[in-house]
């Protein structure tokens, strides 16, 4: 029997991502520290209006569901000025896109912390997920069954 997938198939896209935080970020994103996340790649076809957040070894599980009111693409100069609203300098976020001219920008808000995270035992085994180090976009029914599972206050 073929495992559910969360990942949405073609034209079947709901308007939430996953996105990998390390681990290192966990207290930060408990906490509401920050209000914009930066990264070299995001979305091209659609706006995320919600992302499920991923913490990586040694958490290894969803734990957050936060509200993206804004999604945009920014020069790497407009980026690197937004660096403190993400909770680094200037310097920090200049070095994680020294390749690259632009960046993608959320703006995020109503951090939820889920009080069962997903863990990626869970994933792997419910749903063959394997975390991607850009975003995973969410079908309809993943969006639906990772709110089920995370009961996000």
């Amino acid at each position: 029997m073929a495992k559910f997938k969360l990942k949405a198939a073609k034209g079947e896209s709901s308007r939430a991502i996953i996105l990998s935080f390390h681990s290192k970020w966990y207290e930060s994103l408990r906490q509401k520290q920050f209000t914009v996340v930066f990264r070299k790649m995001g979305p091209k076809s659609f706006c995320p209006d919600v992302m499920y957040a991923y913490l990586t070894r040694p958490v290894s599980a969803i734990v957050a569901k936060i509200q993206v009111p804004r999604y945009e693409v920014l020069p790497i100069g407009e980026a690197a000025a937004l660096a403190p609203q993400g909770l680094l300098t200037e310097h920090e976020l200049r070095d994680y896109g020294t390749t690259y001219s632009e960046l993608v920008v959320f703006w995020i808000e109503d951090i939820r912390m889920a009080s069962a995270p997903i863990t990626m035992k869970k994933l792997v085994a419910d749903f063959d997920f394997w975390p991607s180090s850009s975003f995973i976009p969410l079908s309809k029914s993943g969006q639906h069954t990772l709110d089920s599972l995370g009961h996000f206050v």
